[in-house]
């Protein structure tokens, strides 16, 4: 059996308003998805037994590294006295960009790890993904 995935994400049951057209408030006030299969509303990695192999190791890539430098850092927003309070409006689009910038200095709070006994291309890798979540100015 092969799940249809462009058939139900153009189903005009589940999304009534165009759809052709991404609506990005359509997810606002939607009830919980789960995107792993068992809700056909949503499919980004398939379902069944044809369901993405990657898509555990993927969302691990998403979910760890951003566990890690909320751990290790404690993080300032220059300028904002009140960090409750900032301007989280975004601009739509494929992916949700904030329509203001956004500095942060990070702080060490636990010392990061030495990694030792690792190979030097898992090195690289570590230090290129943190340098796209972290700017020290």
């Amino acid at each position: 059996m092969l799940v249809n995935a462009w058939a139900i994400g153009r189903e005009e049951r589940h999304w009534p308003d165009d759809p052709e057209e991404f609506w990005p408030k359509q997810f606002e006030d939607a009830r919980e998805v789960d995107f792993k299969g068992t809700d056909f509303e949503l499919l980004p990695f398939g379902a069944g037994r044809r369901i993405c192999p990657g898509m555990l190791f993927g969302l691990a890539n998403v979910e760890l590294p951003l566990a890690n430098l909320l751990f290790h850092f404690a993080w300032k927003a220059p300028g904002v006295a009140d960090p409750t309070k900032f301007d989280m409006t975004e601009m739509f689009g494929i992916t949700a960009n904030r329509k203001g910038g956004l500095l942060l200095r990070p702080r060490i709070r636990v010392p990061v790890p030495v990694v030792y006994g690792c190979h030097h291309h898992q090195r690289i890798a570590f230090s290129r993904l943190f340098s796209l979540f972290v700017r020290f100015e």
